[in-house]
């Protein structure tokens, strides 16, 4: 689903090349990633969020991992970045569990026709995203389909 939220942000030029900063464990997609003229990186400790101007972090793993991925990314993030999740199943409970109480979440459910830039993506802010940053969110996956802005968490389901 990564592949297909940066292949749309890119196509609709929602972002340039040079804003994005994709972390990537496998060398053979960083290379990839690199061949398209964006910058990847193996770990975030080699991104320095503040200096770059980062003003997003988008998780983007399977659910059997991210606890470990946000565990290590913890220490690198701020409570004023917010932490887009695309990951299904974990509730905003869980990355603040992990974050803490005043990080702002936005949890993302993009279905499958995403890849082809047709795709119904729910949207649901915590209490302390701030509109900007849910302006951002809106801007990544309106390059992938259309959005719903969702009151409730419990909206969000897989079937």
């Amino acid at each position: 689903m990564g592949g297909s939220i940066l292949d749309g942000v890119l196509s609709k030029k929602v972002m340039k090349n040079s804003d994005l900063y994709i972390i990537e464990p496998s060398k053979k997609r960083r290379l990839s990633l690199q061949d398209r003229g964006l910058k990847t990186f193996d770990n975030i400790s080699k991104i320095n969020i503040k200096k770059h101007g980062i003003k997003a972090l988008l998780i983007a793993v399977k659910p059997q991992i991210v606890k470990e991925i946000a565990n290590e990314i913890k220490r690198y993030v701020t409570a004023d970045l917010p932490i887009i999740s695309i990951v299904a199943g974990k509730k905003i409970k869980f990355f603040k569990n992990i974050f803490g109480r005043e990080s702002s979440i936005i949890r993302v459910m993009p279905n499958t026709p995403a890849s082809y830039g047709k795709a119904i993506t729910a949207i649901y802010p915590c209490n302390k995203t701030k509109k900007s940053n849910l302006e951002i969110t809106k801007k990544i996956f309106s390059a992938i389909g259309k959005i719903i802005i969702l009151k409730q968490e419990n909206k969000i389901y897989i079937r």
